[in-house]
């Protein structure tokens, strides 16, 4: 068990447990993994509380509404998120990387000690993020993982975007940085 406490893991390796996962989650439930179901379900869930008539009319939303009247269908995807945010607080806890930090010292070193901007900018880059996964039809696990487990050409080019454009980003935002 020593191999859970390790601060970091193959790559190798994980991405083989992630390829087993994506096809067990084939053979099981016939739908491949993704992330980005629950998060829409809530937001509509959300708007519809807040904006119903809008809700309402808007076809493009209505294909993300929870098929339950209560909200948020308790489903695989909901499930596989809970279980990601348990894995990786037990696996920070076990490796000895748990720290309590809203603002990591990168940032700080880059944009200062200011949790409102900090928030402010997780709030503007999970709205990019979210706006993208809505307009591609899915998340990096969705397109990514398991369009290139198909071989699907999309997959390929997105996996490609991501690095490419992460790659960017990160030299934008932390250039002069050590």
């Amino acid at each position: 068990m020593n191999f859970l406490s390790k601060k970091s893991w193959s790559p190798y390796i994980v991405g083989a447990l992630i390829g087993f996962l994506s096809i067990f989650t084939f053979y099981t439930v016939d739908k491949p993994m993704g992330f980005a179901k629950p998060f829409a379900q809530l937001t509509v869930t959300i708007e519809k509380l807040i904006i119903p008539e809008y809700v309402k009319n808007n076809h493009n939303i209505q294909k993300s509404l929870p098929t339950g009247t209560r909200g948020i269908e308790m489903n695989w995807h909901l499930m596989l998120i809970i279980g990601v945010f348990i894995g990786a607080f037990i696996s920070s806890k076990l490796s000895g990387e748990f720290r309590k930090e809203s603002i990591p010292p990168l940032w700080q070193n880059r944009f200062g000690k200011s949790n409102t901007k900090r928030l402010i900018a997780a709030y503007i880059g999970g709205s990019i993020l979210f706006l993208g996964t809505w307009i591609a039809g899915g998340c990096t696990m969705f397109h990514g993982i398991n369009g290139s487990m198909q071989l699907a050409l999309s997959g390929w080019i997105f996996f490609m975007m991501v690095f490419i454009t992460g790659i960017v980003t990160a030299m934008a935002t932390y250039r002069g940085v050590k």
